[in-house]
C-alpha cells in the first residue's frame, strides 16, 4: 500500500472571460514506479488500471480511496485494454523469453491467465464481438484475435510490416491497423478476419482515429493527415499541415464534428483543428512542447492534451475555438484514462511515480498543485529520439552487452534501434541507466 501524498491548494480565482469553470487537479497518487505508459478504467469495480514498465508491475487504483489496492508483478508490462462484458483487464507483457497477454480478473484484480503471443504490442477490445485484437510486430507482422469469453487465440491475421496502432470502425465492423514499418494502413473485416485492403500512406503512421459521425478514418501521413472513407476503403483527402510538423496524436470530437491533431516541431507544439465534414483546417491552437496524447470529455466538453516535455496538461474547448487553461503535472504526462461516471480524468507519467486525478467538471474554479513532484529526468525515448540529460558521454548496450549506439549530451537519434530494453553505460562513472524503447 502506498501512502497518499498531501495536497496544497492554490486558489487562482475565477478565470476571466472564459464563461465557465475549468477542470483542475484534485489528487495525486503515488503508484511506486515510473514509466506509466497506459491506463484503463474498470467502471464495475471503480478502479483505474495501469502499468509501471520500469518497476515491472500492473497496478489497480481504487477511485474511492485514491490508493493502490493491488499489484501484479510481470516483466515489462505495456498496453492495457478493459473488457466490460466479462469484467477483465488485459495487458501486454514483453519478456526476453515469451511475450504474453496477461488476463486480470476485474473483481479481484489478480492474474488469472497468460496467453503466449510473441511480439505483442498494442491492444483494442471490441464490445460487439467480445474479442481482443492485438498487434504483433517485428517478426510476426500480424494481428492476433482472442475470444475474451474463454481467453483463447482464434487466429492470426497477416497484415503489413510493423503493425502497431489499432482503431475500430464501429459502423462497418472494420479494424484499421497502422503498419509503421510498411508505411501503410491495413483494413480488416472483423467478421471474416480477412484483410480487405492495405493502403499506402507514405509515412510510418503512429497516430490515427475513426470518426463515426462522418464515417472516416484519419491517420498520420507525415506533414499531413490522410483521410480514408469508412465505407469505400479509399483515400478521400490528404490535409496538409503547415509548416510541416510531426503528428503525434489525433482525437475525434463527435459533438462538433471535428478532429483535433496534436503535432510537434523541435521547439513547440500545436493542435490543428480539422472540420471533419469538409476535411479542412479551421485553426491552430498553441500548446506546450510535444503534444503526445489527447482525449475528449463529453461531460466537460473539453479536449485534454498532454505537453510531455513541458510537464503540463492543456484544456481546449471542443469547438476548437481556444485554449481554456493548463495545469502543471509531474514529469512527462503521457497516459490518459477518463472515468466518465465519476467526472474524473487520470493522468500517468513516464518520468514520475505519480498518477494525477483531474476533476473533469464545468464547475471548478481552482487549480490545485500537488506538492509531491519528482525531479524531471528527460532520459526518455520518444519517436526514436533520446534527450540525454547526462553531462558526460555514454554508450548504449543491448541485453547481450553489445554496444549498439554512442550518446552525447543532448538529443540523440536512436530510431534505428529495435524495440526492447537497453542500458546506458556512463563513460566517466561506469554506472548504468535503464532505457526502454517501445518500438
Amino acid at each position: 500500500m502506498f501512502s497518499r501524498p498531501a495536497i496544497v491548494v492554490v486558489l487562482l480565482g475565477l478565470a476571466a472571460g472564459l464563461g465557465r469553470g475549468q477542470p483542475y487537479v484534485e489528487d495525486s497518487i503515488d503508484v511506486g514506479g515510473t514509466w506509466v505508459g497506459s491506463l484503463a478504467y474498470n467502471r464495475q469495480a471503480g478502479v483505474i488500471y495501469g502499468t509501471s514498465e520500469q518497476s515491472g508491475y500492473f497496478f489497480a487504483i481504487s477511485c474511492d480511496s485514491a490508493r493502490v489496492i493491488s499489484t501484479t508483478y510481470r516483466d515489462y508490462p505495456l498496453d492495457i485494454a478493459f473488457d466490460s462484458t466479462d469484467c477483465k483487464a488485459y495487458f501486454v507483457q514483453r519478456s526476453r523469453d515469451v511475450d504474453s497477454v496477461i488476463v486480470i480478473d476485474g473483481h479481484t484484480h489478480r492474474r488469472t491467465a497468460a496467453i503466449p503471443l510473441m511480439w505483442a504490442n498494442k491492444l483494442v477490445w471490441d464490445g460487439e464481438s467480445d474479442r481482443l485484437y492485438v498487434s504483433c510486430n517485428e517478426e510476426e507482422n500480424a494481428v492476433a484475435v482472442i475470444d475474451c469469453s474463454v481467453d483463447t487465440l482464434i487466429c492470426m491475421i497477416p497484415v503489413g510490416e510493423g503493425p502497431l496502432g489499432l482503431d475500430i470502425n464501429t459502423r462497418h465492423r472494420k479494424l484499421y491497423v497502422r503498419n509503421v514499418d510498411g508505411y501503410s494502413v491495413s483494413i480488416v473485416d472483423m467478421q471474416t478476419n480477412q484483410v480487405l485492403r492495405t493502403i499506402p500512406v507514405g509515412w510510418p503512421s503512429i497516430a490515427g482515429c475513426y470518426h463515426a459521425g462522418v464515417d472516416k478514418y484519419y491517420c498520420d501521413g507525415g506533414s499531413a493527415v490522410v483521410v480514408i472513407s469508412g465505407a469505400r476503403d479509399s483515400v478521400v483527402a490528404r490535409i496538409p499541415l503547415q509548416p510541416g510538423p510531426a503528428v503525434n496524436c489525433l482525437c475525434p470530437v463527435t459533438s462538433t464534428n471535428l478532429v483535433m491533431v496534436g503535432a510537434s516541431m523541435l521547439s513547440y507544439s500545436s493542435v490543428y483543428v480539422i472540420d471533419a465534414s469538409a476535411d479542412t483546417v479551421l485553426g491552430i491552437l498553441p500548446v506546450g512542447r510535444d503534444a503526445y496524447r489527447m482525449l475528449w470529455s463529453p461531460l466537460s466538453r473539453v479536449v485534454y492534451c498532454t505537453a510531455s516535455f513541458e510537464d503540463r496538461l492543456y484544456m481546449l474547448t471542443d469547438d476548437g475555438g481556444r485554449v481554456l487553461s493548463s495545469v502543471a503535472t509531474s514529469g512527462n504526462p503521457f497516459a490518459l484514462a477518463l472515468a466518465r461516471d465519476r467526472g474524473a480524468l487520470y493522468v500517468g507519467h513516464l518520468e514520475s511515480r505519480m498518477v494525477y486525478v483531474i476533476r473533469d467538471t464545468i464547475a471548478g474554479i481552482a487549480e490545485q498543485q500537488p506538492v509531491r513532484q519528482e525531479a524531471r529526468r528527460p532520459n526518455t525515448i520518444l519517436r526514436g529520439s533520446l534527450l540525454w540529460a547526462g553531462r558526460e558521454r555514454g554508450h548504449v548496450v543491448d541485453a547481450q552487452g553489445r554496444t549498439v549506439a554512442e550518446l552525447e549530451p543532448g538529443r540523440n537519434d536512436l530510431g534505428r534501434l529495435a524495440a526492447g530494453v537497453y542500458m546506458v553505460v556512463h563513460a566517466k562513472t561506469g554506472t548504468n541507466t535503464k532505457l526502454v524503447k517501445l518500438r
